[in-house]
């Protein structure tokens, strides 16, 4: 959940974020053609489609729109990846936003994603066809959270109510949540994943990622330029600091977040003992 945009009941943003649009290109090496258009943001889904209606979002608009920004043809494919926006909306706290129309903010947002990928495109200059590929992947095991016996009792408690009139919003669903961890698994295996394209490297984490993490990785990663996605290989929930944790926001509940507390930590110690064994590849 997310607080309301009245600045009088604001203190401070409560993170940092990552503004960049990374982008990786792909020219055919005779023709110079634009062949496809890979690119990664930092931001959670827009969202605002008609009740009812399934959108593939600013990251479907962005891959539609971007075909003519390059003037390309009817071979070439566009891509946006999801960067690490598990604490990062496009709501404009402290301010009201006019209202939009549905899909029309996706557009705006796909648009201007779109116009950052062309002018970086246009300054990528030399292509390279020389570039190592190589790739890693681990499977990292960690711990699940689960209810203490009060909780779980609770939940039962909520879930055996009758009238959701007594229970607060959202009351039902986390109480499921709580007795689904309850009676699952101890551990969790997550797949990681680290990608080599020359000086580039990428790393695919199967959470809903807060941004501090991917920032920690840029900066630490041995590679000159890192993309960090998140969602990538599946979904286990939001992927919080030890930090962000502390502060009790609704990413960090159980059943939202769904792992030890120190996750974040392993998978980017994990990851960055994987960029170290593929930039090791000359």
């Amino acid at each position: 959940m997310n607080p309301g945009t009245d600045p009088t009941v604001l203190s401070h943003p409560a993170g940092p974020t990552d503004p960049d649009v990374s982008v990786l290109s792909l020219r055919d090496a005779k023709t110079k053609r634009p062949l496809a258009l890979y690119a990664n943001y930092s931001l959670h889904y827009v969202g605002g489609q008609t009740s009812g209606g399934v959108s593939a979002d600013y990251f479907g608009e962005f891959a539609r729109v971007m075909p003519s920004r390059l003037r390309a043809g009817e071979e070439f494919v566009a891509m946006m990846t999801n960067g690490t926006s598990g604490d990062i909306n496009n709501i404009p706290f402290g301010s009201v936003r006019p209202p939009r129309e549905p899909f029309e903010q996706m557009r705006l947002v796909a648009a201007k994603a779109a116009d950052a990928a062309w002018h970086a495109e246009r300054k990528m200059d030399p292509y390279r066809g020389d570039v190592r590929l190589s790739m890693n992947q681990r499977e990292l095991t960690l711990t699940t959270r689960r209810p203490t016996k009060e909780q779980l009792d609770r939940a039962k408690e909520v879930l055996a109510e009758k009238d959701d009139k007594k229970l607060p919003p959202l009351a039902r669903a986390y109480a499921g949540r709580a007795v689904a961890l309850a009676s699952g698994g101890e551990k969790l295996k997550a797949v990681l994943q680290v990608v080599r394209i020359g000086d580039i490297a990428i790393c695919a984490i199967p959470f809903e990622v807060f941004v501090e993490i991917g920032l920690d990785l840029k900066k630490r990663s041995p590679f000159s330029r890192t993309i960090v996605v998140g969602l990538a290989n599946g979904y286990n929930g939001y992927l919080p600091t030890p930090e962000q944790h502390k502060l009790g926001g609704y990413e960090t509940w159980l059943g939202t977040n769904r792992v030890q507390e120190d996750a974040s930590v392993l998978i980017t110690n994990e990851l960055l003992d994987m960029l170290a064994q593929i930039a090791k590849n000359k």
